[in-house]
């Protein structure tokens, strides 16, 4: 059934393809980014905007919106100064704005994109909803307490769901975040080696963000309120995806450096699985093929 949906960080890394998948489901869809964004579909308006400057002008002629996905997030790249600044102001203070328009407006259904950054260390696998977490500063810790808020914010008519996910994989290379695929495909590109740090054993989860963007879908009618996560359940080690990257380019690799006992992202999605109906569409080394193709 057709719903009006607010989607927040529509033109980031993951917003695209999560607003591409809601259309498809048949939803009206009010997407809210701060680049412009080309979307060639009727059923849907886009406002260019940050929220995090003005979201009480932004929302406030928004009716009927039936649930929110919260893609926008700052994840780092200024300075110091600027980065903690964003970090309170998008990540946790527009958390905040949202939940309070979702309750003030009766939206029954509130979906945060989360992370696994804040989790303790050492990991404890497989990792579960249920692993420990540990953030003091920066990025990890505004997730956290985002996440936090957005869980404690279940109540009465309102829903919540957080989405924890591990690296966001886009369909193009044009629009993959700073992360060491893309730092790895553009010096390969260029000819450079790869410096791996260590034997290369740690192993990391991608995800493609058209998987993401299918657990919002699900997350939509069948979650009940709390933490899942979603994943590709395949993680990468750092070898594999440099030998993939380096075979694309013919370039060679470099190992340097002496790594102690490499972390596992061995990431528990079976919550999702049982709950959601969610399951992985797009392999990881399938994920990395298809930015290595849109790259040259």
């Amino acid at each position: 059934m057709s719903s009006r949906l607010l989607v927040t960080g529509a033109t980031g890394l993951v917003g695209p393809s999560v607003v591409e998948r809601l259309l498809a489901d048949g939803h009206e869809v009010i997407c809210i980014g701060r680049s412009p964004a080309k979307i060639e579909h009727e059923n849907h308006l886009f406002v260019q905007a940050d929220l995090s400057q003005n979201c009480a002008e932004v929302l406030g002629g928004l009716e009927d919106i039936v649930a929110i996905a919260h893609m926008a997030a700052h994840i780092g790249g200024g300075s110091p100064e600027e980065d903690a600044a964003a970090f309170q102001s998008v990540n946790i203070d527009l958390t905040r704005h949202l939940l309070d328009f979702a309750r003030e407006r009766k939206v029954r259904r509130f979906i945060h994109m989360s992370t696994f950054a804040f989790l303790a260390r050492p990991l404890q696998l497989p990792i579960t909803e249920g692993h420990p977490t540990s953030a003091d500063e920066g990025y990890a810790h505004s997730k956290l307490v985002a996440e936090q808020m957005v869980c404690a914010a279940a109540t009465g008519g309102l829903s919540t769901v957080a989405l924890r996910i591990p690296s966001p994989l886009p369909p193009r290379f044009a629009a993959l975040g700073p992360n060491v695929v893309r730092h790895w495909i553009a010096s390969a590109a260029a000819g450079q080696s790869l410096k791996v740090f260590g034997d290369g054993g740690r192993r990391q989860d991608f995800l493609a963000t058209s998987d993401v963007a299918a657990a919002v879908s699900a997350a939509l009618s069948k979650a009940e309120p709390g933490v899942y996560n979603i994943a590709s359940g395949q993680p990468l080690s750092m070898g594999q995806l440099a030998r993939q990257i380096a075979e694309h380019f013919h370039v060679e690799i470099v190992f340097e450096g002496v790594e102690g006992a490499p972390e596992r992202w061995d990431i528990d999605i079976s919550k999702a699985t049982r709950e959601l109906g969610f399951e992985p569409r797009v392999a990881p080394r399938d994920a990395i093929a298809a930015l290595l193709g849109s790259a040259t």
